[in-house]
C-alpha cells in the first residue's frame, strides 16, 4: 500500500516472474531465456566477442556474489551467483556463434 500522493498508473503488458523450485528448474530457464536474449541481441546487429565470453560471466560471478553479498546466503547465495554467471556464458556463447553450426548443434535456432 502506498500511501503518497504519486499518481498510479497501468502498465502496457504482462510482467512474467517465473520462480525456480529447484537447481534444475533454474539451469533450464537459465537456457531458455539466454538463448531469447541472445536472439534478441543478434537482430539487432550485436555480435559475440571471445573477449565477453571470457570475462562477462566472472564479472556477473563477481557482482553477484560479492558486491550484492550473495555470500551471505551461504550455499543458495552461491548457486545463485554460478547460475547467472553461467546464463552470461551461454548468452555470449550462443552469441559468439552466430548461428554456426559446430558437431550438428546450431547455437541460434531460427
Amino acid at each position: 500500500m502506498c500511501r503518497s500522493k504519486a499518481r498510479s498508473t497501468h502498465l502496457k503488458g504482462d510482467i512474467l516472474h517465473y520462480t525456480n523450485d529447484s537447481i534444475e528448474s533454474r539451469v533450464q530457464t537459465i537456457n531458455r531465456f539466454s538463448t531469447l536474449a541472445a536472439k534478441a541481441f543478434y537482430e539487432r546487429g550485436k555480435r559475440g566477442s571471445w573477449l565477453r565470453l571470457l570475462f562477462k560471466p566472472f564479472f556477473r560471478f563477481f557482482a553477484e556474489y560479492i558486491l550484492r553479498l550473495g555470500f551471505l546466503d551461504g550455499f543458495y547465495g552461491f548457486v545463485i551467483a554460478i547460475t547467472s554467471a553461467q546464463y552470461v556464458f551461454l548468452r555470449e556463447a550462443k552469441l559468439a556463434g552466430d548461428g554456426e553450426e559446430m558437431n550438428g548443434l546450431r547455437f541460434l535456432k531460427n
